[in-house]
């Protein structure tokens, strides 16, 4: 069984496909028997880790559409 700190941890560098399914294991065994408190601060860190890859894929598209844009000018 993973401890809050590992758990966090996981959350904190997954980036890859594999990594988001390990780590999303990692979370249902834990959140089985954490505090609500404990609980509380796992969805946080999920929220967070959600809210940038949000903001990273916005990011990117935001760059490809611009470089359609130059390239549709020349």
């Amino acid at each position: 069984m993973s401890t809050k700190e590992e758990v966090l941890r996981a959350i904190t560098v997954m980036d890859t496909p594999e990594q988001m399914r390990k780590t999303a294991d990692m979370i249902m065994s834990y959140k089985a028997t954490a505090s609500p408190e404990d609980a509380h601060e796992i969805d946080g860190a999920l929220e967070a880790k959600i809210d940038e890859f949000f903001r990273s894929a916005e990011e990117t598209l935001t760059r490809i559409r611009e470089q359609l844009a130059v390239m549709e000018e020349v």
